[in-house]
C-alpha cells in the first residue's frame, strides 16, 4: 500500500475527558494525538453525557444519549464505527487492513467519489452504560478492542494507539510491540 493520504477521522464520544483522576489519560491521549498529525487530521467530539439518577435504568441512560448519538449522525453523514466489546475481537494487522478498506479517503474503490458517498468515518466511544441498542442498530461496523470491559474514558487512549498502529503498518514503518 503507498503512503497514506493525509485524511480526517473522527471520534465521537460521550463524556469529556477531563483532568484530575484522569490526567494519565488526558496525557497519553495527546502524545497519540500528536505522533497521528503526519497521518490525519483528528477530529475529536464530544457530546455531554447523561447524568446518572437513581431513577434511571442503564438502558434509560442509554436511550437518551443514544438520541444525542443520533441527531449528531444526522447532521454529520458518515460511515459510522461503533466500538464495542459486544463484537468480534481482531488483531491490529487486521484492524488497519480494514481501516484502509472502509475510509473514503484510503479506498481505491471509493477514489472515483461515487454520489451519496459518505464523506468520512467516526468512530463512537460510548458513555459509562455503553451504547444503545439504536446506534449498535445505526453502526456500519462493530468494532471491539477486546472481549473484556474497559472505562469508556480509557478506550479512547486505546483506540488512539490503535489508529496510530494502523497507520504505521499501512505505511510499512515499524512499530514497536
Amino acid at each position: 500500500m503507498p503512503q497514506t493520504p493525509l485524511i480526517s477521522v473522527e471520534l465521537l464520544c460521550m463524556g469529556k475527558l477531563k483532568g484530575g483522576q484522569h490526567a494519565y489519560l488526558q496525557d497519553g491521549f495527546a502524545q497519540y494525538t500528536e505522533r497521528l498529525k503526519p497521518y490525519c487530521k483528528l477530529i475529536v467530539t464530544e457530546l455531554p453525557d447523561e447524568k446518572i439518577k437513581p431513577s434511571h435504568t442503564t438502558q434509560d441512560v442509554q436511550t437518551l444519549e443514544g438520541q444525542r448519538l443520533l441527531k449528531y449522525l444526522d447532521a454529520h453523514p458518515a460511515y459510522v464505527v461503533v466500538l464495542t466489546e459486544h463484537a468480534k475481537p481482531t488483531d491490529s494487522p487486521h484492524f488497519a487492513e480494514a481501516f484502509y478498506q472502509r475510509h473514503p479517503g484510503l479506498n481505491s474503490l471509493s477514489r472515483g467519489k461515487q454520489s451519496g458517498e459518505r464523506p468520512h468515518l467516526i468512530f463512537i466511544i460510548g458513555g459509562a452504560t455503553g451504547l444503545s441498542s439504536a446506534i449498535l442498530d445505526r453502526a456500519d461496523w462493530k468494532l471491539s478492542l477486546s472481549p473484556m470491559t474497559f472505562p469508556h474514558l480509557m478506550v479512547r487512549l486505546l483506540w488512539v494507539e490503535q489508529l496510530y498502529r494502523a497507520f504505521r503498518i499501512l505505511n510499512h514503518e515499524p512499530y514497536h510491540k
